[in-house]
């Protein structure tokens, strides 16, 4: 018997879409770095891996001070003494042995510390015997630090990681492979407690920002100055 009408089409099978992937962690970073904005003169990248207290940043970004070469001194000072110096008497007299008990230093330690200070022109020694004062308040040179942990698919890694960086960071990012951000974004909650951004960006796609957390004080003044020292010493 003869078969009338038209026959249903065949069916194709259709190759499944290639998701590209980064296929190092430095790949991701770069591909951050160069999405970046260039027009704004108020941000500049520091450096790739940035290393504190808290770990190594992959990217750490920063929102300069409009008199931030003001600062220069401050990158003169070593990270681990730059809060020390910050939170000496203004103007007032104190003792060798003052500063000694203020930080937990030696005696020895502390007149070497002293001395840097006054060779970066923040303190003058007095004519009484270990006396000196400070005639400088340092000035920070960011006003905002933003701080990137980038993983290729490690997400809960790379959560506890950036968390710690708000020690020292008034933001704090983890950035995803696009192709591997499934897990992450279906833990969002979790950045969220945190107060930790989430981003994702691909070979071939832009940077998508998932949450963007408030920015907040950091939470360590010590480390904060350490880091404000990095900067300076990297940016100046």
């Amino acid at each position: 018997m003869k078969r009338t009408g038209k026959q249903p089409p065949q069916s194709r099978t259709s190759r499944p879409k290639v998701v590209k992937r980064f296929a190092t962690e430095r790949d991701l970073v770069r591909a951050y770095v160069r999405s970046l904005p260039r027009s704004n003169a108020d941000y500049r990248v520091v450096h790739t891996e940035l290393e504190s207290e808290n770990g190594i940043a992959d990217v750490v970004t920063v929102r300069m001070r409009k008199d931030w070469a003001r600062s220069s001194g401050l990158a003169k000072i070593a990270p681990q003494w730059a809060f020390a110096l910050r939170v000496l008497p203004y103007r007032k007299v104190f003792t060798t042995i003052a500063f000694s008990e203020l930080t937990g230093a030696s005696r020895s330690t502390a007149i070497s510390v002293l001395r840097t200070f006054e060779a970066a022109g923040f303190c003058t020694r007095k004519q009484q015997p270990n006396c000196w004062t400070k005639i400088r308040q340092p000035i920070p040179v960011a006003s905002q630090i933003i701080a990137i942990e980038a993983k290729l698919s490690d997400w809960r890694r790379a959560l506890m990681q950036a968390y710690r960086y708000l020690d020292f960071a008034t933001q704090s990012w983890v950035l995803i492979d696009a192709a591997n951000s499934g897990p992450a974004f279906r833990n969002i909650a979790e950045f969220k407690r945190l107060n930790v951004g989430l981003a994702v960006i691909g070979p071939e796609t832009r940077v998508r920002k998932l949450f963007a957390p408030s920015k907040q004080e950091p939470k360590s003044p010590i480390r904060h100055w350490g880091v404000l020292s990095l900067i300076g010493r990297r940016t100046l």
